[in-house]
């Protein structure tokens, strides 16, 4: 009984070894990857820092505001001029937002 849970342990020290060791193995290739990693700057990091741009922001802000002053609800404007105005021209505040949202997606990529 002895030696089956010798063996049973030595069984066990064996795959604790080849994990160990292909722990290594993994942590070399891993190291490998961020040396990779920091000769490169990511994609994450560079859209980080080209989001603080002005354009980026207003660009944004201009979407944000158009797309949410084309998804009003009719009644909501008190002004019966404006609330018109916007149900005549819903689609073309909703272009002119989405156009926005697309220059900021274009200068977040290439500027």
């Amino acid at each position: 009984m002895l030696s089956g849970s010798a063996g049973l342990h030595g069984g066990a020290g064996a795959e604790n070894g080849q994990k160990t060791r292909s722990h290594k193995s993994s942590g070399a290739s891993i190291s490998a990857a961020e040396r990779s990693a920091q000769a490169s700057p990511s994609v994450p990091s560079v859209i980080a820092k080209r989001i603080l741009s002005p354009a980026v922001i207003f660009a944004l802000a201009a979407a944000v505001l158009l797309l949410g002053i084309a998804a009003l609800p009719q009644g909501v404007v008190p002004d019966h001029r404006v609330n018109e105005l916007l149900v005549a021209h819903r689609h073309q505040v909703a272009a002119v937002g989405a156009a926005a949202l697309a220059a900021a997606i274009i200068i977040l990529a290439f500027h």
